[in-house]
């Protein structure tokens, strides 16, 4: 099996994978990987009401409250990972006396129980945007949060090395399901997920199953 490092050797811009697809990947492998090869999903209200104009005085009162000494704050900040071939737009990078604070708008932040079980995804595609910040504005991560728009609070979302590693094992699931043209062995990993997966329709493994 290769290695991260050897994937990212011979890889061209347009072969790196969005880090929401690593989000995706939590929730199932295949509709991750579907979501890469096939038709783009249909856009919900919540995904809409998630690129809402974000209040941007009022994040940085908030970060502040919360001790982050804000120098300058790049909104819709593109940023890369060439190790693991990852690449996005981060809502907020935020620049402070000690690195970087990264927030991702959502519609509603789970509470801590939620952010360490169902929705782990949201909590791995955070840590792909961390991976991705700190190479691309070389700066150490200081802290990470999730703003909900619903409810005009931060979240805090611990990013610790377990996950990640969750980051490098589906960033290398991924390239090497796309490289071979199949979808991963490894079916939904919450438990619901088919009844609400736009592409249960067309999805290889529920039509083997």
């Amino acid at each position: 099996m290769q290695s991260s490092s050897a994937l990212a050797a011979g890889r061209g811009w347009g072969d790196y994978l969005p880090i929401t697809a690593v989000k995706e990947y939590y929730w199932c492998p295949v509709s991750a990987y579907l979501q890469l090869t096939g038709p783009r999903p249909r856009e919900t209200w919540s995904m809409r009401a998630g690129r809402q104009r974000l209040p941007r005085e009022r994040i940085r009162a908030l970060l502040e409250q919360r001790g982050h000494s804000v120098r300058e704050m790049l909104w819709e900040h593109p940023v890369a990972s060439h190790r693991l071939g990852l690449r996005g737009r981060v809502d907020l990078a935020a620049l402070t006396s000690r690195g970087v604070v990264i927030v991702e708008a959502k519609l509603a932040a789970p509470g801590p129980r939620g952010l360490q079980g169902r929705d782990r995804r949201l909590l791995a595609q955070l840590a792909g945007y961390a991976v991705a910040v700190e190479e691309t504005l070389r700066l150490p991560l200081e802290a990470a949060y999730i703003y909900s728009t619903e409810d005009d609070r931060l979240t805090p979302a611990p990013i610790t090395p377990g996950l990640r590693r969750l980051v490098e094992h589906a960033a290398k699931e991924l390239h090497q399901a796309l490289e071979k043209g199949t979808p991963p062995e490894t079916g939904p990993l919450v438990r619901g997920a088919c009844s609400t997966c736009q592409y249960r329709g067309i999805c290889p493994r529920r039509l083997h199953a």
